[in-house]
């Protein structure tokens, strides 16, 4: 079953793709990371992926979620890649995954 195309609000938003270990608890949960930091949102999976999620934060907080991302991915936390996509990589990738 094919997902619907993640809604993304660029003029307000910057989005964050995240690749999960799937040995973390945030596999099975990905949006309880929304839950680490007050600026971050879980938007949704990347097309059928299982352990790639997107994220996103107000525009003007990106700077500083983004640090917290990239430390988060060194750390035990279970976040193996964070990815910051330009709007038509997220487009192109769905479209990818849909194949």
């Amino acid at each position: 079953m094919s997902q619907q195309p993640l809604q993304l609000d660029r003029a307000n938003n910057a989005y964050y793709v995240v690749t999960l270990a799937s040995s973390s608890s945030l596999y099975s949960s990905p949006a309880t990371l929304s839950d680490l930091h007050p600026s971050l949102n879980y938007v949704g999976r990347v097309g059928e992926l299982e352990d790639t999620h997107v994220y996103s934060s107000p525009l003007g907080t990106e700077d500083v979620v983004a640090r917290f991302l990239k430390e988060r991915s060194a750390g035990s936390d279970g976040i193996v890649h964070v990815e910051f996509p330009e709007e038509r990589e997220l487009y192109k990738r769905s479209k990818k995954d849909e194949l």
